[in-house]
């Protein structure tokens, strides 16, 4: 058996020579044409071959491996000791590493003084540098790193759709609590190129479809087809012109302690995985120090260039815009709003028009009792009144908690109870714009019927009674009741004076006396309708004299004021089911006054779960709500009571179906109730853990404006502190901010406000209201008063204004001041210039030559 010695392949002499001609254990030179390769040269080159191809390996390998060396810069900061005994030898962390903390330069313990000055001796500048100013080091791990006191765990997208939603990312982004730094790659691609590989993936598809189909599987094929057909519009739409880019996306989340980042990593893993994002999150294993850099900003796109594993998504710029929009979050502000508070994390302010949404007006805040509930509510009733003049504040307050804004704000003051009349069957027409709009289908009276019956069976509650089958026959003579007034379903009507009990209890009476006249058809049961008649007229007796006999007059009060404050406090049993029937009764009566008023009404009803004592005031509160925007009304409840507000079952929600905002301050109960306000764990431990005004200088509120969350901070400057928090026992009115303009005459306060107004305009510039304007509208009898104040500055006009309040004479105060901006404009020009502007104002005037004029026809003054 002989060995091989070459191989069947020749090569010409001289290359022969240069590879092979140096290796020993090959025979001499090649002197012919061409030679053999020889075995021996062939295993020596595949040796080199086989070096160059590890060492090639090794320092890829380290390359993209997350060890920082000393003289890498690209990292977020190097590895004190890259031969750490902690590391393994293959490079990896030790996962039981302990990590160690820094030094703590400043830490007293250790450290030495000078015996004279007592300075400290800073022995080691160089360690002093070191750990103060450079960051601390990374200690590695497979999933995570830790970066001083904080763990660190980057994760990447995949499986996303190539269509995104608008706002996929909000659910995550208005999540107050989770703490992550979030990173987009984006890099156009080739439209060609991406083109094609839809298509090429389409058609594979296409063709697992039919293998699919074939082999039995048809919702396997079912799927594959769906996902070729979503390729294929994927495809026409960049030969369309869409333009596709290379997208990337990580997620790195944050915490003090392991346990804590994969807490929050299973929430935000929960969250992205459903509707509208549909991501699926993917840990960059191996790779985390590469992958956190890749979040860093201005940053490229580390991890993608170092790992095996491309994470990158083709999207369509659409997909790329939509993803981008999810940063804008958290953001409300409108033009004509007035502040809610200032964004807990981002800062922004919160400025919400209460008259602006296209469903309804109403809000509902809850909070527990120092929450800074009613502190807030006062304070947005406050700023509503400021900021739009057209808007009435009435406030229903059973505890006293309003009373010293009231005061603050001179509002009028309906103390309910005692003598003062109250008739639960008022029925207002609707004002002007308001009935115009007034629709075949919107019938007042029957709503007003409905009402009523249950304010009579809520009465019936508080004697321990229920109507039940007297109902239908209290019903026929409260609709009697509005006949016998000439009060029909058109609400040309509504003006005809309303019944009072008073005219029910007639209408009883006849009912008891002819029961055939109420008879329905020709027969009947007369005895039947007399003793039902009988029982009612037993039922009302307090109304004819007793507690509620000042319910059978007319109402004793009306809109007159811009501020209306309705006291409750000397209702006997305000806190139980009686006071509950007169705040229902209040309540009505105030809706009903709000029809007529072509204002915008905010109605402020505190304590109001007093109103929602049973099934039957539920209802009556929907049906106010569901009709409140037609009248330009926002019914604000503040309650602590949450269940109050559900209905026996607990899934009915009558009230919070027909609101547009919620405030929800801190809460204790508010996990019990987190199904039925759709609130998310990170927003129930806003809630829970929202600071109060007690504990704080500003009370959290976490705000849900048409079902979007907005987490704020509820300040007050000191000038409005001290209007919200004013205590009638304790605090002077004269010491309000501005109260000293409430001497102002009718003039000074029109112009002032005005002038105002106009500031506010140039500044928003909204619209150009000139001086002249202003002037015209209120020295109506002068155009020269209003000539000359138009050449005033603003600060000159406050200081005419004063003068005419403090009695001087209009015409003699703008003359005044006129003749001293003349002057003072004259003494700063040259005098050639101011002679010519005289000989000027003698032409225009017919002043008389001073030479020729008679003695103090012309004085220089």
């Amino acid at each position: 058996m002989t060995l091989l010695q070459t191989l069947p392949v020749g090569v010409p002499a001289k290359v022969w020579n240069i590879l092979f001609g140096w290796i020993p254990a090959t025979s001499g030179s090649c002197s012919s044409g061409s030679c053999a390769i020889p075995i021996t040269g062939a295993i020596v080159y595949a040796v080199l071959l086989a070096g160059v191809v590890i060492i090639g390996f090794v320092l890829w390998s380290r390359r993209t491996t997350d060890v920082t060396g000393p003289d890498d810069l690209s990292d977020l900061t190097r590895d004190p000791d890259p031969d750490d005994d902690d590391e393994d030898s293959d490079g990896e962390a030790d996962d039981d590493a302990e990590v160690e903390e820094p030094d703590d330069p400043f830490d007293d313990a250790d450290a030495e003084f000078d015996p004279d000055s007592g300075v400290r001796i800073l022995e080691d500048t160089e360690e002093l540098h070191k750990t103060t100013i450079v960051p601390p080091p990374i200690q590695r791990k497979t999933d995570h790193v830790i970066v001083g006191n904080n763990v660190r765990k980057t994760l990447h997208g995949y499986n996303t759709p190539d269509v995104i939603a608008d706002g996929a990312f909000d659910p995550v982004l208005k999540r107050p609590d989770l703490q992550f730094d979030m990173a987009m790659h984006f890099n156009p691609v080739s439209k060609k190129r991406a083109a094609k590989d839809a298509e090429r993936r389409a058609e594979s598809l296409q063709t697992d479809a039919i293998l699919n189909s074939e082999g039995g599987d048809q919702f396997g094929a079912s799927d594959d087809m769906s996902e070729a057909e979503r390729l294929g519009s994927f495809r026409e739409q960049i030969n369309a012109g869409e333009r596709p880019f290379r997208v990337t996306t990580y997620f790195s989340i944050i915490g003090d302690t392991l346990d804590e980042v994969e807490e929050q990593e299973q929430q935000l893993r929960h969250s992205l995985e459903d509707k509208p994002a549909n991501l699926n999150l993917r840990t960059c294993y191996g790779q985390q120090v590469r992958a956190m850099e890749s979040v860093a900003p201005l940053s490229y796109d580390k991890y993608r260039d170092s790992s095996a594993y491309d994470p990158y998504k083709i999207w369509l710029g659409q997909g790329v815009g939509a993803a981008l929009s999810s940063a804008n979050q958290s953001v409300l502000i409108e033009d004509s709003g007035i502040e809610m508070g200032y964004h807990t994390f981002n800062g922004s302010p919160i400025i919400k028009d209460p008259f602006e949404s296209e469903t309804n007006y109403n809000w509902v805040v809850i909070g527990d009792s120092g929450s800074g509930k009613s502190y807030s509510n006062k304070l947005w009733a406050l700023r509503s009144k400021l900021a739009q003049q057209d808007t009435r504040v009435v406030i229903l307050d059973p505890m006293s908690g309003f009373d010293g804004l009231a005061e603050a704000l001179n509002a009028e003051r309906i103390e309910i109870g005692g003598s003062r009349g109250l008739n639960p069957l008022e029925i207002k027409p609707p004002s002007g714009r308001v009935a115009a709009e007034q629709t075949e289908g919107d019938d007042p009276l029957s709503t007003k019927i409905k009402e009523v019956m249950e304010f009579f069976e809520s009465f019936a509650q508080t004697q321990g009674q229920s109507l039940g089958k007297l109902r239908p026959f209290l019903n026929d003579a409260v609709v009697e009741s509005y006949s016998r007034k000439g009060i029909s379903h058109s609400i040309e009507t509504h003006h005809n004076d309303s019944p009072t009990v008073n005219t029910v209890i007639e209408v009883l009476k006849d009912m008891q006396q002819s029961p055939e006249d109420f008879l329905i058809g020709e027969t009947g049961n007369t005895d039947k309708i007399k003793r039902a008649a009988e029982d009612l007229l037993n039922l009302l007796r307090p109304f004819r004299k007793g507690q509620y006999e000042n319910l059978t007059e007319e109402t004793d009060f009306n809109f007159d004021n811009d501020v209306i404050y309705l006291d409750l406090k000397n209702i006997e049993g305000s806190q139980n089911s009686g006071g509950g029937l007169m705040m229902k009764l209040v309540f009505s009566l105030v809706y009903e006054r709000a029809k007529e008023t072509p204002k915008n009404v905010i109605f402020l009803i505190d304590e109001a779960h007093y109103l929602m004592s049973d099934a039957e005031s539920l209802e009556f509160l929907k049906t106010r709500n569901r009709h409140a925007r037609h009248y330009d009304t926002s019914l604000r409840y503040l309650t602590q009571e949450v269940a109050d507000f559900f209905g026996e079952d607990h899934e009915e929600q009558p009230i919070l179906n027909n609101t547009f905002i919620k405030v929800f301050l801190r809460l204790d109960e508010i996990r019990d109730h987190a199904d039925q306000f759709n609130l998310n764990p990170q927003m129930i431990d806003f809630i829970d853990n929202a600071n109060t005004g007690k504990n704080h200088d500003y009370s959290q509120a976490l705000a849900l404006v048409n079902g979007e969350p907005y987490p704020m901070n509820i300040l007050s400057d000191p000038a409005e502190h001290a209007v919200v928090d004013f205590d009638k026992a304790e605090d002077e009115i004269a010491d309000l901010p501005g109260r000293d303009s409430a001497a102002e005459s009718d003039l000074v306060r029109n112009i002032r406000r005005r002038l105002l107004k106009r500031k506010y305009n140039d500044f928003e510039q909204n619209i150009d209201l000139s001086t002249a304007d202003i002037m015209h509208d209120e020295f109506e009898d002068s155009d020269e008063l209003a000539l000359l104040m138009e050449m005033m500055s603003t600060e000159e006009m406050i200081e005419i204004l004063e003068e005419i309040d403090q009695g001087t004479d209009i015409q003699e105060a703008v003359y005044h001041h006129s003749q001293q901006k003349i002057t003072a404009i004259a003494d700063s020009l040259p005098d050639e210039a101011v002679r010519r502007l005289r000989d000027g104002l003698d032409k225009s005037l017919g002043t008389p030559d001073p030479d020729n004029a008679p003695a103090n026809a012309y004085n220089d003054d």
